[in-house]
């Protein structure tokens, strides 16, 4: 790859590893190493560059001109699964209502969850950062809805949420009423 600064992302689909540049998890950056002209491989020394306040970025790699890398290991972090169920007998969902279901990052940014399942019980599934409050986002203009709580009022619905290491998964169930006036 051409010389330059970049930022390594990594993700495993359908597992419980979080995507590190959506979450804007940081690892220790390290450089790439320029070879000496004697030595094969990488030099003995290299200036570490810190990636510091980088937005959506997970690890920094800076590679410099002629830069040589052996081998490159790549760490991956597991995460708390979320489970939305949006139990709908009158499969509301189905006529494609405005909704969102996903989580608002510490920075902002929304990241929807995945669809895991449709009919009367429409699953959404998603991995967050362990002991990291988020916003739980189950939003919708055109439903209402009962919650965990009781009644939901899906036009504002944002819960906050924090998962352990040791927590078992969460699973909200909301039960879809019809639709908004």
């Amino acid at each position: 790859m051409p010389s330059g600064d970049y930022s390594q992302c990594i993700q495993v689909p359908n597992s419980d590893y979080v995507d590190d540049c959506e979450w804007n998890l940081t690892f220790v950056p390290r450089v790439l190493t320029t070879p000496s002209a004697t030595q094969l491989g990488p030099a003995a020394t290299a200036k570490a560059v810190f990636a510091g306040d980088m937005p959506h970025s997970s690890e920094r790699i800076v590679v410099p001109p002629s830069a040589l890398s052996t081998s490159q290991q790549l760490k991956v972090r597991k995460g708390a699964r979320v489970i939305v169920r949006l139990i709908d007998p009158s499969k509301e969902i189905d006529r494609k209502p405005h909704l969102m279901v996903g989580a608002l990052s510490s920075i902002g940014m929304f990241i929807p969850a995945a669809r895991t399942s449709s009919g009367a019980v429409t699953t959404f599934e998603q991995v967050i950062p362990f002991d990291t409050k988020v916003r739980l986002v189950v939003n919708s203009t055109t439903l209402k809805a009962t919650g965990p709580n009781g009644i939901a009022n899906l036009a504002r619905g944002t819960t906050e949420i924090k998962v352990g290491k040791n927590d078992p998964p969460l699973i909200f169930n909301y039960t879809i009423t019809g639709k908004t006036n």
